[in-house]
């Protein structure tokens, strides 16, 4: 029997056995009710519930009694089932069965089945009886008494049965022991039943009244408040809803324009019944095309329920223009866009799978369409239409794979996400590294850490940071849809030795945590930012507020917090502003940033928000800024896990917690930070001095963009053999070097997660990638000075010219010329470009607003530039003044008489600026009153703690990592120095002092150098016409490594 049952259709058994269509009475309602969530169970859950269920009826009182009602409810006039024997009573059920075409074999189950729902009916019509109303509500009032009646009715048919006592027994014993055994599918149902009589009654007589014109717009009105879910919120659909919205979506005396069909087909696909299928698809005959709206749901809906019978009509959309115009008669003259409709239509043709084959000729020809998000569906429906086709038939046709191939030229992040995602699906992922010459972003795309692997080493790095730091602070982002908050979800309960009280879980959608954010933010940045709705119930005035205490408050508050968690999608004014306070107070540990194809983000809000217009409201929210745009991208101070949780590659909540359950590696520490190196430390003399310093106000002057030129370019490509270190015993602290000789290079940055960008002697500039081990690279003009914008590289010229690189869109822009030249650069996330010039002035290009806006103070060149974390500028120049420049209060702080020219600056932490001061030096560099100077400046207090430098060397690159050790490079020298050849060097900081240690470097000069993780990468030189970079670390990190390395094919 329920092997016949056919789940497409509202099917039923009538008194005879026969399968029959649309039931109207409530008990053939419940009749198909029971046989749909029967069939649903699948043949596992029904081996177990049909015998748990049918054996109340299997006792001899029962079995009787059941056949009894049975027989009593074919209505036979001469028939007075309670007089007649029990032989007797099977002869005439059997009667009754015979012209249904049934085996005898179910004639039981039949019985069972038609009694059950009997029962359910009669729980049903009790229901409604006792059903509440308000007295204003005269409808219900009236619904209420018909049921009383309905009641009345089935006890008196009880009644008429011998034993009428023990029969009504019967019935409440029965379902009392029905909801004991299977509440999920019992208790449910006649609740269900109710409510939809209830609701069809009420729907029928709104609908009588909307005939008058006069009140149908307030009926329409009335009818769709009946039908929308509880607050609006899909997930509390009730399935009451089902019958009555598929009578409103087919019933054409509804004028369209009242909206009641279209909420109907949101009802429908949030219940996504499978019952809805005939009526959907002959409702995709009834509404044309340009009833868009409707029919996205309807194909939404059909694609969900993988209705192969749906592939010709969905596909027929295809075939259509992307804007139409009704025929006479349906609002002539206005065009009508179906794009959305086709998007629909990929995504459903991509959920019913193999079936779709037979309109592949519909799909392929929109490889070249212009439409990004359409192209991105369309690889996703390839992939699953290939998965399918091979998993059949062991392989996949042609056409799927070469517009697939087709789709990875388009420079489009998601569009390469998606297609390289399909390419997987159907085995065919090597054909990606041949592409990689036509879009460098790939490459970023492809080198991210599975959320499997990355969650792994995020679980030892949790470990690693609670055990040593007492605490850590993560922030967990990703746009909607990603699983960033699954994920936390999986952990806040607790693991390992960490109890749930000490975890303290912060959510940015979570309104009981907007008044923390809105506290650490403050008043003052909320009115300049945010809707005033989000903060109405600030507990402070703006003078009263003070968000640096609270901050302060906060932390000491919740010391007893081992981790801290804030977890929500990024957005530039206030969720990311959140994160970044924590970030620049030093207090932010880890980043996590979960990533998916767009795909997966669709199927987890499909999941989630079920209706298909929230899940495009959720689909459309994306961080802002991007990650490559944040400070703690491309700073590398923080920890950073860039992590692929796409379906294919992410864990359940199950396989999260046992991840997190136990610390593997007691060493982790010195996997992902830099450690104590081994050489010998060298005590530091250090000067504390009160700084001179004056105050004076300043004024911004404004210039006009200058006319830039664009021009594209292909950039050269090579792969690269990193030269492992095979001499520990020499050097010990090298892992692997790279030759640049070509490309000489000078000055290097962070460009992405494992990805350098840089600039050589001869105009050179380039990408290193260690995720496959390419370089991409191209030459200009000769350039100075570099600086980064996301993915962007901002040049200083040999002129003093601003030009602007991308590897991503192929192109150079030469910005143009300002009237001094540039010496200088540097940036500020995500808009500014800051530079300082030959005239002693300092320009900010603002990239948002195309417009610059000119400092000027300095009397000699600017050498050097810095920006802290509000936008503060620091600038030195060869007037031998440093510079603070406060661009909120229009207020600059100058340090003078500093003896040396500042040459280079970098944030140290604490708010602090490093600045690396040299003196005018003669052709000879030997004069020791010439030395470099470090320094160390405090602008809050006036302290300024200067070491002179201990090196012989002049000190060329500089860089401070996150907890104060300052890393510098040092040049060729002529002379032999005591200290030997090394030419890279740690500072340390101390309390009572500080010290410093030697490193190898370079054989002749380290140019450069970058402090990220457990490593510290260099360029520089080993011979006049050699140059390299290299990778260092400490001893364990190295050697460790190297084990993994020399693993790996060449």
């Amino acid at each position: 029997i329920i092997s016949e049952f056919d789940p497409k259709k509202f099917t039923y058994l009538n008194l005879k056995g026969e399968w029959e269509e649309n039931p109207e009475t409530l008990i053939d309602r419940i009749s198909n009710e029971l046989l749909y969530q029967t069939w649903r169970m699948g043949e596992e859950k029904q081996s177990l519930f049909i015998p748990n269920i049918f054996s109340l009826f299997a006792s001899d009182r029962a079995w009787l009694i059941t056949k009894i009602i049975k027989l009593a409810r074919l209505e036979k006039p001469k028939i007075r089932p309670e007089s007649l024997k029990e032989d007797e009573i099977d002869g005439e059920i059997i009667q009754s069965y015979s012209s249904g075409g049934q085996s005898e074999k179910v004639y039981p189950f039949l019985i069972i089945l038609e009694v059950l729902a009997w029962i359910l009916h009669y729980e049903a019509i009790r229901l409604n009886a006792e059903s509440f109303f308000h007295d204003w509500d005269t409808a219900a009032k009236v619904q209420k008494q018909e049921s009383i009646k309905e009641l009345q009715t089935l006890n008196h048919f009880l009644n008429c049965l011998s034993n009428a006592k023990e029969n009504e027994g019967f019935i409440f014993d029965i379902l009392d022991e029905l909801k004991k055994r299977s509440p999920e599918i019992i208790e449910p149902i006649p609740k269900m039943i109710s409510e939809e009589e209830r609701l069809m009654k009420t729907l029928n007589q709104l609908l009588e009244k909307a005939e008058d014109p006069k009140r149908s717009e307030e009926i329409f009105s009335l009818i769709i408040e009946k039908i929308q879910p509880p607050m609006g919120i899909a997930t509390l659909a009730s399935p009451a809803l089902l019958r009555p919205c598929l009578s409103l979506l087919m019933d054409k005396k509804i004028d369209i324009s009242s909206g009641i069909q279209y909420n109907a087909s949101v009802i429908l696909s949030i219940l996504q019944d499978s019952r809805s299928t005939e009526t959907l698809l002959k409702a995709m005959s009834l509404f044309p095309s340009y009833y868009s709206k409707i029919r996205e749901n309807l194909i939404y809906t059909l694609g969900n329920l993988k209705e192969k019978k749906a592939v010709e009509a969905i596909a027929q959309v295809l075939e259509e223009h992307d804007e139409i115009e009704p025929s006479q008669g349906h609002r002539e003259g206005k065009i009508h866009h179906i794009l959305k409709q086709k998007e629909e239509a990929f995504w459903a043709l991509g959920k019913i799978g193999l079936e779709s084959i037979q309109r592949l000729s519909s799909l392929v020809k929109y490889e070249e369409y212009p439409s990004a998000k359409l192209k991105t569906y369309l690889a996703w429906t390839l992939g699953e239409i290939g998965k399918a086709q091979k998993e059949k038939f062991g392989g996949v046709s042609a056409d799927i794979a070469i517009t697939l191939l087709k789709l990875l030229k388009t420079k489009n992040k998601q569009i390469f996400e998606e297609t390289v995602s399909a390419l997987r699906k159907i085995d065919m992922p090597e054909f990606t590294h041949s592409l990689y010459l036509y879009n460098i972003g790939a490459v970023s795309i492809l080198g991210l850490k599975p959320a499997q692997r990355g969650l792994y080493e995020l679980s030892e790095t949790l470990h690693y940071l609670i055990n040593s730091k007492k605490r850590a602070i993560i922030a967990v982002n990703g746009d909607s849809g990603t699983g960033k908050t699954y994920f936390c979800e999986s952990i806040i309960n607790g693991f390992a030795d960490l109890k749930p009280d000490e975890i303290l879980y912060l959510m940015r959608d979570r309104k009981k945590d907007h008044k923390i954010f809105n506290r650490i933010l403050g008043l003052k940045w909320l009115k300049k930012y945010i809707e005033p709705v989000y903060y109405q119930d600030y507990p402070l005035s703006e003078e009263e507020d003070d968000p640096d205490e609270f901050f302060r408050q906060f932390l000491e508050k919740n010391s007893n917090k081992k981790l801290i968690i804030l977890d929500g999608c990024r957005d530039q004014h206030y969720f990311q502003r959140v994160i970044d306070l924590f970030y620049f107070k030093g207090e932010l540990d880890v980043e996590v940033n979960f990533r998916a194809t767009l795909s997966t983000r669709r199927l987890n809000l499909e999941e989630r928000e079920i209706a298909l217009e929230s899940v495009e409201t959720h689909l459309s929210f994306v961080e802002e800024p991007s990650l490559e745009e944040t400070h703690f991208y491309q700073e590398g101070i923080v920890l950073l896990y860039d992590l692929d949780n796409s379906i294919s590659s992410r864990l359940n909540s199950q396989e999260t917690q046992e991840l997190f359950e136990k610390k593997k590696i007691d060493s982790w520490g010195d996997l992902i930070r830099i450690g104590d190196f081994n050489q010998e430390s060298k005590p530091l003399k250090i000067e504390p001095k009160t700084l001179s310093l004056r105050q004076e106000n300043f004024s911004l002057k404004s210039e006009d963009w200058p006319k830039s030129s664009a021009k594209p370019f292909s950039p050269e490509e090579r792969k690269f053999r990193a030269k492992l270190n095979e001499n520990l015993a020499d050097k010990p602290n090298l892992l692997q070097t790279i030759e640049m000789d070509d490309l000489k290079a000078k000055q290097i940055r962070f460009y992405a997660q494992d990805q350098i960008a840089g600039i050589g002697e001869e105009g050179s500039v380039f990408v290193l990638t260690f995720l496959d081990n390419r370089i991409f690279y191209t030459f200009v003009e000769r350039n100075t000075d570099i600086t980064l914008l996301g993915r962007d590289i901002f040049l200083i010229n040999h002129k003093g010219e601003l030009t602007n690189i991308s590897f991503e869109r192929n192109e150079i822009v030469k910005i143009g010329k300002t009237n001094s030249p540039a010496l200088a650069i540097t940036s500020f996330p995500r808009d500014w470009i800051i530079t300082g010039h030959k005239d002693g002035s300092i320009r900010i290009w603002d990239f948002l607003n195309k417009n610059i806006l000119t400092l000027e103070g300095h009397h000699q060149p600017v050498l050097s530039l810095a920006v802290d974390y509000s936008g503060r500028i620091y600038s030195g120049s060869l007037d031998k003044t440093l510079r603070h420049w406060d661009m909120e209060k229009g207020l600059v702080n100058i340090v003078e008489n500093l003896e040396r020219k500042p040459h280079h600056l970098k944030l140290y932490p604490q708010g602090k600026i490093l600045a690396i001061t040299e003196g005018d030096y003669y052709a000879d560099h030997i004069k020791r009153n010439l030395k470099s100077k470090i320094s160390i400046i405090n602008f809050k207090d006036g302290i300024s703690h200067v070491i002179p430098s201990p090196f012989k060397k002049t000190i060329v690159g500089v860089n401070v990592y996150f907890d104060g050790r300052i890393v510098v490079g040092l040049s060729a020298s002529k002379r032999k120095s005591k200290q030997g050849n090394g030419n890279l060097a740690i500072i340390i900081p101390g309390k009572d002092y500080w010290a410093y240690k030697i490193l190898d470097g370079h054989s002749m000069e380290t140019k450069d150098c970058l402090a990220t993780g457990p490593r510290i990468i260099t360029c520089g030189m080993e011979a006049p016409d050699q140059h390299t970079i290299r990778f260092w670390g400490i001893e364990y990190y190295v050697r460790t490594e190297l084990s993994k390395l020399s693993l790996q094919p060449s």
